[in-house]
């Protein structure tokens, strides 16, 4: 099975042979700037698998307004991850910084040729190479050839799996499938599901040299703008949706059998023999089972507790440089208001993960040890999947409207209860987008904490009510976090006002500290 030759392939320690010059950074330097990255990966949480594509992205940003040549640039990215965590001292070698060049090398020409559009043109394009640009150089540096195996192995199953009822063109149902996969199976965002997307269509991109490539680059420049409009319009598909929930039904045992494979191929014995042998493998999905179930716990708590504070942090600062010098200026500010204000926020998003981290059905685990088993033989069942509703244009508009008036309720209660404890128009404002953006990270941490669920569970009666009157505060949440994303308004005041001294301080404590540790030498 070419899954497991990759997966015993892939072993390693992470850090290179002894003789290959690697990137070293001051390990004083180092711990303080670590610091200050955890610190940063908390006020700005994003979910834990997208923490370090995030961070180099943000990297990037700040690094590209100081350096526009790629050696320097390639240098000083690597020793800012190293330096802040996101790589072990010591485990990138020399060479791969050389490479990095080349990666980073055919942005610099694509940043060339974007200006030649208008600057709005040219700054939204920009962010979109540079969020692609973050997902490349973290696959560059830390390659995931498990988790493309996997991805690869899956997606062949869907194909075979999924048997869509409706009518659909072959390439739609190919990038829905691909998508769909990718964001059941490891949660990625957008960003990285574009640039495997470019990989994909693009072949000279995985692999591109200077020498011979540049043409090809120069092309995919021109049509830049068709690109990016036809992955959007694949994300923005009207059945990828219910494509998605489908793969999500089907994704446990692919998880399980991933952790079997990599804990196997640790010890040395993942070979024929092994998935051969039904008790051993059945054995070992039910202890990869039970530890994921554990690790999904502890991750999906870290996930509340680090959203939390990152909410919370939010919410005071703007609590005191806007509501509460417009609630004084208007003659509205009052300490109870203030402290409900942001004490509740916090405590609503506690109380949503709570409710969600439910254990699976008693038995989910024998259904997804019995997948497993039948993965590995290859007796994969069908999938049948409608996306057309049956319902009439009639039922469809109603229960819209049902929805809408559900949302109008649930908006309605909260304006009039914060009006009645004397909330201000602003506060009220502040209030409700914060609550929007609780709800939607809350639904997103228990949609993760559900990943062992295996199959479809029809919804009970309170979780539909709950649904009418939550979803279109879930709904502006989703909305909301996207602008957010967009404009970046915190993270641009961290880069400016704090991170930018920060990181010239560390450089000039690295560059004091191997100037003293030379003079201590030359002493000697």
């Amino acid at each position: 099975m070419g899954l497991m030759r990759v997966y015993r392939a892939s072993v390693s320690s992470g850090f290179p042979p002894p003789e290959i010059p690697v990137v070293r950074v001051d390990h004083v330097v180092a711990k303080v700037a670590a610091f200050y990255e955890k610190i940063r990966s908390i006020v700005g949480w994003t979910e834990e698998h997208l923490i370090r594509k995030t961070a180099i992205a943000r990297i990037l940003r700040r690094t590209l307004a100081l350096h526009s040549d790629a050696p320097e640039l390639a240098e000083t990215l690597v020793r800012d991850l190293v330096r802040g965590g996101y790589f072990p001292n010591g485990s990138i070698p020399v060479a791969k910084v050389s490479g990095l060049e080349a990666v980073l090398g055919k942005y610099l020409i694509l940043f060339e040729m974007l200006k030649k559009l208008s600057l709005g043109e040219q700054a939204s394009l920009r962010e979109w190479l540079i969020d692609i640009a973050g997902c490349e150089v973290e696959a560059y540096l830390d390659p995931p050839e498990k988790e493309e195996a996997l991805l690869a192995f899956m997606t062949e199953h869907m194909r075979r799996r999924i048997k869509i009822e409706d009518s659909l063109r072959d390439e739609d149902r190919e990038n829905l499938i691909f998508i769909a996969v990718r964001q059941a199976l490891f949660k990625f965002d957008e960003s990285i599901i574009t640039y495997q997307f470019i990989k994909k269509y693009a072949p000279f991109w995985g692999s591109f040299r200077p020498d011979k490539d540049v043409e090809s680059l120069r092309s995919f420049g021109e049509g830049i703008q068709r690109w990016r409009s036809g992955i959007k319009a694949a994300f923005g598909h009207s059945a990828l949706n219910k494509i998605y929930w489908a793969v999500e039904a089907l994704d446990s045992p692919y998880l399980i059998l991933g952790d079997v494979f990599s804990s196997r191929a640790k010890t040395g014995e993942l070979d024929e023999a092994f998935v051969s042998d039904t008790e051993a493998l059945e054995s070992a999905a039910k202890r990869a089972y039970r530890e994921r179930l554990k690790k999904q716990k502890r991750k999906a708590f870290r996930a509340a507790i680090y959203s939390t504070i990152s909410i919370f942090s939010s919410k005071v600062l703007i609590a005191f440089l806007v509501e509460v010098p417009f609630d004084r200026y208007i003659g509205q500010y009052s300490e109870e208001t203030l402290i409900a204000n942001i004490a509740i926020p916090p405590v609503l998003m506690v109380l949503i993960v709570l409710w969600g981290l439910r254990r699976p059905p008693g038995k989910n685990e024998s259904r997804v040890i019995e997948e497993v088993r039948r993965i590995i033989a290859g007796d994969i069942a069908a999938y049948p999947l409608k996306l057309k509703s049956k319902r009439s244009i009639l039922i469809r508009g109603f229960v819209v409207l049902l929805y809408a008036l559900g949302g109008a309720a649930t908006f309605g209660a909260m304006i009039y209860l914060l009006t009645l404890y004397n909330f201000s128009v602003l506060s009220q404002a502040i209030f409700i987008f914060f609550v929007s953006l609780i709800a939607w990270s809350g639904s997103k941490i228990r949609e993760h904490a559900k990943e062992l669920v295996f199959g479809e569970k029809p919804p009970g009666f309170i979780h539909d009510l709950f649904l009418f009157f939550t979803f279109p505060i879930v709904a502006a949440g989703r909305w909301f976090s996207r602008q957010l994303l967009r404009i970046r308004p915190l993270e641009t005041i961290l880069d400016v006002f704090i991170e930018l001294p920060f990181k010239f301080f560390v450089e000039f404590v690295e560059q004091w500290r191997a100037f003293l540790k030379e003079k201590k030498q030359e002493i000697h």
